[in-house]
This record gives structure tokens, C-alpha cells and sequence, in this order.
């Protein structure tokens, strides 16, 4: 009852905070911007931004009632600022998106990378790594990149369902898995942590982005000649006549017999 408590306290500390920034009063003259000389309210996305660094902030320090009030603020200040959440998912999306590509520069993979977030955040934390893995996806020409990375990302089903708009995707994603709101950003503030403190491995692959066609298609070229080499070799091993087995040669005689 306690616990119940405290959180519905915590919930009206952040609401009201939102909406001091909201409204512009005094209180939120930290988050006041300053263009030309003059004091300016901060846009949609500039406060986002704010929230989310205070957010992480919060959780990478470990003050854990800290971070749990940010949540809940941003779930909930949609009620008194437009637009906040297209804003928060539009950021997120492209933190988590770096995010990866930073994991992807310590030579983690997007098959053992989506398995560790398995291990540590379950299901749903593999679900939303796979969809941040098919947002990074985006960027890259296909063929610069590597034929494992393109048959590990196949393999997770990783692809952007939410299409090319990621200010819908916090929504989709709650609508999805039917969740609330403050459960899917708890999920993506853990998987932008968890990228964060991976360890340096060894890189096994080229990097998405990094692959030259014309490279790759000498390559192909020359491995597919090594196989059919390889392939005429066996063939022609195939296609000699088979040496007479003992049961098809003629039997003789023991050397102590012939005489008798």
C-alpha cells in the first residue's frame, strides 16, 4: 500500500513538473532556450531531448526512484504537451539505432547481440533489440553489405513493421504487445544501457556499410570458380571405371596346390 502510495505521489510531482515546462512558468527556466538575446520555450523535441538524457542519466547512475519518476513523466506528458510522444519515439529510435551500430563496432553481432538481450531483458527486450537492428538496417545499400550479416538478419525476422516513420513506433510497439506505454520505454531505456556496457569482442565480418560490391562480386566470382574446380575433380573421379572387387577376379589356386 505503501509502495502504491509513493508512486501516485511520484506521478503528480512529474505531471505537475510537465507541466511547468508546458506552460513556461518560472520553474522551468532551466529548460528555457535563448535565441537572439531573448528567452524562448523550448520545442517539442528539445524538451524530449532533455527528458530522455535525464532519463538515462538517472538509470546509468543508478537512482532508480530518480529514473522511475522520469518514466512516468514522459508517459504521461502527452496529456499537456503535442506531439511528446511522436517526439520521444523519433529520438529513442535513433538512439537505439547508434546504439547498435556502436555495439556492431565492438564486433558484436545481430544474432548473438539479440541472444544476449534475450538472456538479460527476456522476450520482449530480444524483440525490441531485432526491431532496432532492422531501423539501422535502413541505412545501408544492400550490397555493402556482407552476406552473413544479411542471413543472421533474415533469420531474427527483423524488419521495420512500423515502416519508415519512427515517431509511431513507441504506439505500434504498445499496441503490439499490448502494453502500457511507460512498460515499453522502461524497455527501451534498459536495451539503450545494456548496448552501452557491452564488451569489445573480436570482428568477424565487415561492417554493414563497409562492403565493396565490386569486391564482393571478384569474390563470389572466385570462390564459385574454387567449387566448380573442386566439382570437375569429383566428377571426374566419379567417372572412372571401378577396379575389379576380389568377388569379380578370377580365383586361383593356392601356390601348394597347383601340383597336387
Amino acid at each position: 500500500m505503501g509502495n502504491a502510495t509513493n508512486r501516485q505521489r511520484r506521478l503528480r510531482k512529474a505531471r505537475e513538473r510537465q507541466r511547468h515546462r508546458a506552460a513556461g512558468d518560472g520553474s522551468a527556466s532551466p529548460h528555457r532556450t535563448r535565441q537572439y538575446g531573448e528567452a524562448r520555450e523550448p520545442t517539442t523535441a528539445e524538451m524530449a531531448e532533455m527528458a530522455i538524457a535525464e532519463t538515462l542519466d538517472a538509470l546509468a547512475s543508478g537512482q532508480l526512484d530518480a529514473y522511475e519518476v522520469h518514466v512516468i513523466a514522459m508517459a504521461t506528458a502527452s496529456a499537456v504537451i503535442p506531439d511528446w510522444i511522436p517526439a520521444v519515439s523519433r529520438l529513442l529510435v535513433s538512439l537505439c539505432a547508434a546504439a547498435m551500430t556502436e555495439s556492431w563496432r565492438r564486433g558484436w553481432q545481430p544474432a548473438e547481440l539479440v541472444r544476449c538481450v534475450r538472456r538479460e531483458s527476456g522476450d520482449h527486450g530480444a524483440r525490441l533489440a531485432a526491431d532496432m537492428v532492422a531501423a539501422e538496417m535502413r541505412g545501408y545499400a544492400v550490397a555493402t553489405v556482407d552476406d552473413r550479416w544479411h542471413a543472421q538478419v533474415a533469420e531474427l525476422g527483423a524488419e521495420a513493421w512500423w515502416g519508415n516513420d519512427d515517431s509511431v513506433y513507441l504506439d505500434r510497439r504498445r499496441a503490439r504487445d499490448g502494453h502500457a506505454v511507460e512498460e515499453v520505454l522502461t524497455s527501451v531505456f534498459g536495451l539503450v544501457l545494456l548496448l552501452g556496457r557491452l564488451p569489445v569482442m573480436a570482428r568477424l565480418c565487415p561492417l554493414p556499410g563497409t562492403v565493396n560490391p565490386a569486391a564482393a562480386r571478384a569474390r563470389a566470382s572466385a570462390d564459385q570458380a574454387a567449387d566448380e574446380r573442386v566439382l570437375a575433380k569429383v566428377r571426374a573421379l566419379l567417372a572412372k571405371p571401378n577396379p575389379p572387387s576380389s568377388s569379380t577376379r578370377p580365383r586361383r589356386c593356392p601356390p601348394a596346390l597347383r601340383n597336387s
